[in-house]
């Protein structure tokens, strides 16, 4: 039972630290491509 909710634990972590990359990543990105655009 404790193994389980540690388990829980670690998986909603991993998910909420993904979750942050990936809005990180996507938001540098469109940042960049909005960038080029006003650049052209």
């Amino acid at each position: 039972m404790y193994g389980e909710a540690l388990w829980a634990n670690e998986v909603k972590n991993t998910y909420s630290r993904w979750k942050s990359f990936c809005k990180t990543l996507f938001f540098n990105v469109s940042t960049e491509a909005e960038l080029n655009i006003s650049n052209e």
